[in-house]
């Protein structure tokens, strides 16, 4: 990241352009926030020096001051309530395309906040193709320079399905982080790729214990720092950024983005013995595809919603019966205390 100084006194902010491909937002603020929310970002999301590009006149921006006398008088404030974090309110400017952060918030919880309102605009500037679909789902793909074709898996399930287990499953059978929770996939003439968005991974002690690897003591993330006390078995989550679970599995660094060559529907099943991997008709995968596609792909940003029109439904709905018709799809059956052997199955599809 390039950082570079605004007017006023020296050191006072800096300022950094962040961009994914087809969309991209500016962030100001104090040198440590800018920082921090790059590191966040990175390496899903391009941090560059904004003095050396020319930003179209509807880029976004985000803002954070400590100094309390800001004026946002006449602006629209939104408040941010969320059972884990500190309530945080957002000024919003929608004729200049700002958002203003609290100065109340601490400079830590601020650089969280920054990161995860940049993420959500560039999504939210991707999401306005037709081309693209935003999936609940996470990724896993053939590790970078393995010799063999380029392959990309998509574990697509509701919650508790077993899709953040079954990717670091995976990681631990040798493939590459490539998303969890937040895949978005996009179709050209190569076919089809899955791509990865900067989003905390929050890990539940148990799927530790089941892959037989202890929980780290700290992370980056605000949720777990300076947090070393073990959390009882399967209640608390452990957060995560995507670089430190690929250090956790001894994994290559993680992909951006990776041909997507399978999608996969895990279920767990009440045995280990009963480990199995069946391939579904286009059909049974369209219908899987479409209960899990998000009504919305992004969340505490109602009030940005109508800067950004989406696709209509007919449009997506294209979409995503050319991905069941395009890429094959799979029911993964495995016990939770037998995730090795579902990865194990897993492999046959990226080696």
């Amino acid at each position: 990241m390039t950082a570079v100084r605004s007017p006023g006194r020296a050191g006072e902010h800096t300022a950094v352009h962040l961009s994914v491909p087809g969309a991209q937002v500016h962030l100001t603020g104090p040198a440590r926030l800018v920082s921090g929310a790059a590191t966040r970002l990175a390496p899903f999301v391009v941090s560059s020096d904004p003095g050396l590009l020319d930003q179209p006149g509807d880029t976004w921006s985000i803002q954070h001051t400590t100094d309390a006398r800001t004026d946002t008088g006449g602006l629209e404030h939104v408040t941010i309530t969320t059972p884990t974090e500190p309530t945080a309110t957002l000024a919003v400017d929608h004729e200049r395309r700002r958002l203003i952060l609290d100065p109340a918030c601490t400079l830590e919880f601020a650089t969280h906040l920054a990161a995860r309102y940049a993420r959500i605009l560039l999504r939210l500037q991707r999401a306005t193709r037709a081309q693209e679909l935003f999936l609940h789902a996470g990724m896993a793909a053939s590790a970078p320079g393995a010799g063999k074709a380029d392959r990309g898996i998509a574990v697509i399930g509701p919650k508790r399905a077993g899709k953040t287990s079954t990717v670091m499953a995976a990681m631990r059978a040798g493939a590459a982080f490539v998303g969890n929770d937040d895949l978005s996939v996009t179709r050209s003439h190569d076919g089809w790729t899955g791509h990865g968005w900067p989003r905390s991974v929050s890990v539940r002690s148990d799927t530790f214990t089941a892959l037989g690897i202890l929980p780290p003591e700290r992370s980056a993330h605000p949720a777990r720092r300076n947090r070393p006390q073990e959390p009882a078995a399967g209640t608390d989550p452990v957060m995560l950024l995507p670089s430190e679970l690929a250090s956790l599995l001894g994994t290559p660094a993680v992909r951006l983005s990776a041909p997507l060559t399978a999608l996969v529907f895990p279920r767990f099943a009440p045995d280990a013995g009963d480990t199995a991997l069946r391939e579904l008709t286009p059909a049974q995968t369209a219908q899987r595809l479409r209960s899990e596609l998000p009504v919305q792909v992004v969340k505490q940003a109602d009030f940005l919603l109508p800067h950004f029109p989406r696709p209509s439904p007919a449009e997506t709905e294209e979409t995503w019966r050319a991905l069941a018709t395009d890429v094959p799809g799979f029911e993964l059956a495995q016990s939770f205390t037998g995730l090795t052997a579902g990865a194990r199955r897993l492999k046959s599809l990226w080696s």
